[in-house]
């Protein structure tokens, strides 16, 4: 009986210890996945930003290349700008506009 006792105590333990594994195991996992996730949203918005910053500087460079120079003010509204549709219709609008004062009358609107 004392030896039955023994081994049920032991099995015991290693069923404790097997559980004791998989639970760390599984919390190992799940800290993985966060991260992987994390990171792949932290590079996702790191090309969104970048995007933005291109579409900013292209602007002006669009505007400066047809008609000479940009003024500030548009520059400033602009570089004020942080939707990155917005700023991809101002980049169209600028190559299209005949004159700076065009594109000056649809970026206020």
């Amino acid at each position: 009986m004392a030896e039955v006792y023994g081994t049920l105590l032991e099995l015991s333990t290693y069923e404790k210890t097997r559980l004791l594994a998989e639970s760390r195991e599984k919390a190992r996992r799940d800290h993985i996945a966060r991260m992987r996730g994390s990171k792949e949203e932290g590079l996702a918005k790191g090309v969104e930003k970048g995007r933005g910053e291109g579409e900013i500087e292209s602007i002006p460079r669009v505007l400066a290349a047809r008609s000479g120079f940009v003024p500030k003010n548009i520059q400033r509204n602009i570089r004020s700008c942080s939707d990155l549709g917005a700023l991809g219709s101002l980049t169209i609008r600028a190559a299209a506009c005949g004159t700076l004062s065009e594109f000056r009358k649809r970026l206020m609107a």
